[in-house]
């Protein structure tokens, strides 16, 4: 029997004997989701897992309605960023790479073994540089910290208030909004964001004054890891296609 494999179509072969197609390596349950999907309208209820295998075919059929689709409703569903390095790798989304790999380099947990596993060899190298730099970028700020100028040390457990802030900070990252506002009105909307994820900042840490300072922390974190993103990766995106390469799916 004669088959090809349809170009631009991953998956998707045709028996041209037969005048059928077959889908090679797809799920029937992936189909289904899709299929769904495709014709869903207002409502877009998935799972994070459902929307994962949806946006998969949709990125490789060229379905850029859904996929963008998909693309915003993960967004709002914050995978770990572990999850989305795997998920920009099988859809080529560079954006979410980028925002991944400083999220793993600016937060305070340090990465599994599992974690280097699913990200290979030269992702945990960026990544684990990004957090060295930034550690060198604390300890030369305190060094040159005096007394006066010394936060009160935060009060909740594992440092909670900065992984709290840390993800306001990120999720603020592409906000342009962000950069035109006043010290004030940053710790403001920080306040609230924090309030917007059922969360509370220590009273060592709720202070205008502290709250500042861990806000300008972390901003200068953030440009060490973007330093260090730019010099392993380049100015562009166009790493994504040797990403790929060295992390086969």
């Amino acid at each position: 029997m004669f088959e090809d494999t349809a170009s631009d179509l991953r998956g998707l072969v045709r028996y041209r004997s037969l005048n059928t197609f077959k889908l090679d390596g797809v799920e029937a349950g992936h189909f289904s989701l899709f299929l769904s999907a495709l014709h869903a309208r207002s409502e877009f209820n998935f799972s994070l897992d459902d929307l994962k295998a949806i946006l998969a075919l949709a990125s490789d059929w060229g379905f850029s309605e859904l996929r963008n689709r998909c693309i915003n409703n993960i967004k709002k569903l914050r995978p770990p960023p572990v999850d989305q390095v795997i998920l920009a790798r099988r859809s080529q989304i560079p954006q979410w790479t980028r925002e991944a790999y400083l999220t793993l380099a600016v937060r305070t947990p340090r990465l599994t073994i599992a974690d280097a596993g699913a990200l290979g060899s030269t992702a945990t190298a960026i990544i684990a540089r990004a957090r060295e730099e930034i550690l060198l970028h604390r300890l030369q700020a305190f060094t040159l910290m005096d007394g006066s100028s010394r936060s009160l040390p935060c009060k909740s457990p594992s440092r909670a208030c900065r992984e709290v802030l840390c993800e306001v900070r990120l999720a603020l990252m592409t906000e342009k909004r962000y950069l035109r506002k006043t010290n004030k009105a940053r710790s403001d909307l920080f306040s609230k964001e924090v309030s917007n994820l059922g969360q509370e900042l220590c009273d060592a840490c709720k202070s205008e004054e502290a709250l500042g300072c861990i806000i300008r922390a972390l901003d200068q974190e953030i440009d060490v890891a973007k330093k260090v993103l730019k010099e392993e990766l380049g100015a562009d995106d166009s790493w994504i296609a040797r990403d790929l390469v060295k992390n086969p799916l």
